[in-house]
């Protein structure tokens, strides 16, 4: 019954003619029975529905977005809906009570949405002209922009965004929230600013690096408090001028006082747009009979320890950045870009049933190969999630002679250990009374008897909630508009794939016992997909082993707790990081 009582409300729902602006206040009854929903779909679809045409409209949106209730009921893909309904916010009653959030002190995260709305006109006007009613140019259209970054977006973006906001009132409710007292708020600006690239951005961005260093020379606490806005700050500049002076305030004033009357967007564009921008490797590697093509992208000090950093499986490891930015201080970081399944060639296929296997292994084998063939005498390995970390560990046994320390950020002790996770996860949903959360656990729980999920979505929609809830769990806010960045962003395409069987386990792959290679391991103590007795399994593999246990985290502890972790990787790296080789002569140089 409750699988027809969904599709039938999401057919209601599409159903109303007359697209936002609705008569009789038709959206208020939508709203109302949507948002105690089950389905985070029909709840999305209810906020959608809501007429921001009018100030009564926009007023029930900043209700919904500063309500209190259950975060994974009020989440990102909630308030998504949001953005999508505040497209319509058009005309003079409509504006004129947006400035008015703007410039007020209430509703942080109205002010949060309409930023993100924002963004969301700019794609939206994108793809309705390149894409018009054609469904497959309007799809690759939406690739192009999730594909596109950079200098290559700018390239894109700048000749049209005079044609979708030829007055620029888009970009002035962008810089009044990044006048807010809001940290959140001021976070959303800066994404708003990636998005709608302007010169004067450029002057914004080094006056606010100006009064947090301010802030931070009359309090050293105000460095803490200011973290996450300095290192997006930071990102931003850089993104936008292609510079890269760290976080050395007087160079970026410095540079800025003499190339302020000639640096334009535009002229940087016309320069540097389809150059490579200098900051990637890409080497064919061939180790016993397979071939693989491996990407990294360099970024850090120059003379920093040197970091290989893992990424999540099938995503772009461009998600660490800018939260890396002050671990790039004190490390020259290789960001390497996971192949794919396909991506390989020469591999053999899996066992009698065809699936294909991640070849976690083989690739370690290989990133040996070219760690062999590199210059670089010693280096730290960085894995995050449980695939990435079981990587970072077999590469460890594959090179011990290079490998001289890893960091584990929510790793597993053994492939059984994921049926024990999604059994905890079960726990958590049925705890807080979410359907989506218990059937998305049964839906990844396969029954051995029929080799079939215990529970199978009866639709798109119930799939997508689905998947939406178990991801959720992975951040410790799951209101923030980052989770949807990674998702839309950040994922890349490719073919099923699983990254380990259950037959690995931390125990098999040091089976020479205990190592005493030097250990750092991140556990998100709001984690439930790696729980804190599963941890200690992993802890107790190494000899020297240290875990930080971050409080206000889940699987992503650089983001939800970026000054902190940080923290913990620069003692780390001072306290046990040995000095590269070609540190130690530069030292014999000085003498």
């Amino acid at each position: 019954m409750k699988k027809l009582s969904l599709s039938l409300a999401i057919l209601v729902l599409s159903w109303i003619p007359g697209g936002p602006a609705r008569a009789a206040d038709e959206w208020l009854p939508i709203l109302r029975i949507g948002l105690k929903s089950d389905y985070s779909q029909q709840r999305h679809d209810a906020v959608k529905q809501i007429d921001t045409t009018t100030v009564k409209g926009l007023r029930a949106l900043w209700q919904v977005l500063e309500s209190k209730s259950d975060p994974l009921r009020i989440d990102w893909y909630v308030r998504e809906g949001a953005y999508e309904a505040l497209l319509a916010a058009e005309g003079e009653e409509a504006e004129a009570e947006i400035l008015s959030v703007l410039k007020g002190k209430k509703y942080p995260l109205a002010k949060e949405a309409i930023v993100y709305s924002v963004i969301w006109k700019i794609r939206k006007s994108f793809v309705d002209a390149e894409g018009g009613n054609d469904d497959r140019m309007r799809e690759r259209a939406r690739a192009l922009l999730r594909q596109t970054r950079g200098i290559e977006y700018f390239k894109l973006m700048l000749p049209r965004l005079q044609k979708y906001d030829p007055e620029g009132k888009w970009y002035e409710w962008i810089k009044l929230a990044f006048e807010d007292s809001d940290p959140r708020v001021r976070m959303a600006a800066l994404q708003g600013f990636l998005f709608y690239p302007r010169d004067e951005t450029i002057q914004l961005l080094l006056d606010n690096m100006v009064r947090m260093r301010d802030l931070e020379k009359k309090n050293k606490k105000n460095k803490i408090a200011n973290f996450e806005e300095w290192i997006h700050n930071r990102y931003v500049l850089e993104q936008l001028t292609g510079q890269y002076y760290r976080d050395v305030v007087e160079d970026w004033l410095q540079w800025w006082t003499v190339a302020k009357d000639q640096f334009s967007l535009k002229s940087r564009v016309e320069q540097e747009a389809g150059e490579d921008e200098g900051r990637g490797r890409t080497v064919v590697v061939r180790r016993g009979g397979v071939e693989v093509t491996v990407n990294m992208k360099i970024a850090g000090d120059p003379n920093g320890y040197p970091l290989l950093v893992l990424s999540w499986q099938g995503y772009e490891p461009e998600y660490f950045r800018p939260w890396f930015h002050g671990v790039e201080e004190f490390c020259k970081v290789y960001y390497l870009l996971m192949p794919m399944f396909d991506d390989f060639k020469g591999l053999a296929r899996g066992a009698a049933d065809n699936i294909p296997l991640y070849p976690t292994k083989r690739l370690a084998e290989i990133l040996k190969g070219y760690m062999e063939d590199t210059e670089i005498d010693k280096m730290a390995v960085l894995g995050h999630g449980p695939a990435a970390c079981t990587m970072a560990m077999m590469l460890a046994v594959e090179a011990p002679e290079k490998i001289s320390h890893l960091v584990l950020i929510s790793p597993m002790s053994a492939g059984s250990a994921y049926r024990d996770a999604i059994a905890n996860v079960k726990r958590q949903g049925q705890a807080r009374k979410n359907p989506e959360l218990v059937k998305g656990a049964d839906n990844i729980l396969i029954d051995p008897k029929t080799g079939k999920p215990t529970y199978e979505a009866a639709d798109a929609a119930e799939s997508g909630g689905m998947g939406r809830a178990l991801m959720n769990l992975r951040f410790a806010d799951p209101t923030l508009p980052m989770i949807g960045n990674f998702e839309y962003l950040y994922r890349r395409p490719g073919g099923t794939q699983v990254m380990n069987d259950s037959s690995w386990a931390v125990k098999s792959i040091f089976s020479g016992g205990k190592t005493s290679l030097p250990t750092l391991i991140f556990m998100g103590e709001k984690n439930p997909w790696t729980p804190l007795a599963d941890m200690k399994r992993v802890e107790m593999a190494f000899t020297r082993s240290w875990v930080a246990r971050m409080a206000s985290s889940s699987e992503f502890p650089f983001a939800s707790e970026p000054y902190e972790f940080t923290r913990h990787m620069e003692h780390f790296f001072t306290k046990f990081a040995p000095v590269p080789r070609e540190k130690e002569d530069d030292k014999q140089k000085q003498k």
